[in-house]
């Protein structure tokens, strides 16, 4: 568990500039430190297409829509049982996105053991509400607390 926010700014303010080499560089080294790291996958995509690199791009688009499979193929989303298990918390984010889906609000739900992220979200094209979709976070708290633990 890598704390990312650092190169994800980075990133952020190199493709709010519009200096895609930089943030291709970036993206990299980021992904080095985290290969399965959606965001930056989507970010890639968007990032090599801004440079002509066709190759690089459908490689990142792969990459991400593999993850975004991999995610929402295991229930619906719709409710605790049915919750999306994601590796981080930008990956929650990431899947939103990709479905079209802004949040509105979020709360943490504990229940039998396991952590939940539930989101109230909206349909990104009008604003209009969506419902509310539920993701499993024991992963990310996990790898959290362990991290805190480390620092006692």
């Amino acid at each position: 568990y890598a704390d990312l926010r650092t190169p994800r700014a980075v990133v952020d303010d190199l493709m709010r500039r519009e200096a895609w080499e930089d943030a291709a560089r970036s993206l990299d080294a980021l992904l080095r430190r985290a290969p399965l790291d959606l965001d930056a996958h989507m970010r890639a995509d968007f990032v090599f297409a801004r440079l002509g690199d066709d190759a690089r791009q459908a490689h990142h688009r792969r990459f991400a829509e593999g993850l975004i499979r991999s995610i929402v193929e295991r229930g619906d989303g719709r409710s605790l049982d049915a919750a999306w298990t994601v590796i981080s918390t930008s990956e929650q984010y990431a899947v939103m996105m990709a479905l079209g889906l802004e949040p509105t609000s979020q709360r943490l739900v504990h229940e039998d053991g396991h952590a939940f992220d539930v989101h109230e979200v909206s349909f990104a094209h009008d604003g209009s509400p969506a419902g509310a979709v539920h993701f499993n976070i024991d992963l990310p708290m996990a790898a959290l607390a362990r991290k805190l633990s480390a620092r006692a």
